[in-house]
Order: structure tokens, then C-alpha cells, then sequence
């Protein structure tokens, strides 16, 4: 605790995670917020953990895009997933044009997941985004070099 005082980023999320175990939540929350000043992911985990099982939605995207405005991949990953979610809760938060948005960054920045599903959507047209062929092969390129394994459909 007293390192987490002094502004110890690593200290705040340890002591997050502690009060996360034993309570109270206010003091979890409170050592996540300061630890997540300071981009301490493990602070960052928890928030959002937390934030989304409180139904706190709004916050956690405004977490992420905070962080994946820095170059989070991660944050650009959860970013691009959620604003594409089928998921009953998040529906009303759907924008395919920012899941695009957070999919390009996170695939830009060497995501090969990432770069996989961009191809997969400019392939199959799906998810807001146009069938694009030669997006789809562009992608798919990238993929196969960075992995030497093939995409498994057709482009």
C-alpha cells in the first residue's frame, strides 16, 4: 500500500487486484483508477472486468479508446470486437464503422488475428464492410507471409 501511495504503477494494480479478492470494491476500483493513469494494464484488466460486470458499458469504451488511442493494440482488439458484438447487451453500442476503424489499427500494427478477420470481412462481405476482393487478397498476403500458413476460404 505505501508504494502504491507514492505513485508506484505496478504497486496500485497489485493492491487493485488484492482489494478485487477481499473488498471492498470502492477500494478496487480506486487503486484500478489511479493504476490505469498510469497504464498499468493489470489496472486496466480489472476496470474493465469490473466496469462490464457492473453493465457499465459507456466507461469501458471510453477506456479503451483511451488506451487504444495510444497504440493499445489490445484496447483496438476489444474495440473492434465490441462494436461488431452479437451480444445482446452491446447491440446498442453496434458501429460497424468504428469496429472497422479499431480492426485497420489493430491489424496495421501486426495483429494477425486482426489482419485475418479484415480479410475474412472484405472477403465475405460482412459486418458493414463491402466485399472487396482485392482487400481480401491484400490481407490475406499479409497474413500468409507473417504466419507461412494459408487462410482457409476462398477469395
Amino acid at each position: 500500500k505505501k508504494s502504491a501511495e507514492l505513485g508506484h504503477a505496478y504497486a496500485m494494480g497489485v493492491l487493485a487486484d488484492e482489494f478485487r479478492v477481499w473488498g471492498p470494491d470502492s477500494q478496487m476500483i480506486y487503486w484500478a483508477e489511479m493504476g490505469e493513469e498510469k497504464d498499468n494494464e493489470r489496472s486496466i484488466e480489472i476496470l474493465v472486468t469490473q466496469y462490464n460486470r457492473m453493465g457499465e458499458y459507456e466507461k469501458v469504451f471510453t477506456l479503451m479508446e483511451k488506451h487504444a488511442q495510444k497504440g493499445d493494440v489490445r484496447a483496438a482488439i476489444t474495440l473492434y470486437d465490441w462494436y461488431s458484438s452479437d451480444r445482446v447487451v452491446l447491440k446498442p453500442y453496434r458501429d460497424y464503422n468504428k469496429s472497422l476503424y479499431w480492426l485497420k489499427k489493430a491489424a496495421e500494427a501486426g495483429d494477425i488475428n486482426s489482419i485475418a478477420e479484415l480479410s475474412f470481412r472484405y472477403a465475405q462481405g460482412c459486418k458493414g464492410v463491402k466485399e472487396n476482393k482485392s482487400e481480401a487478397q491484400y490481407w490475406a498476403k499479409k497474413h500468409d507471409s507473417a504466419t507461412n500458413m494459408w487462410l482457409s476460404y476462398d477469395i
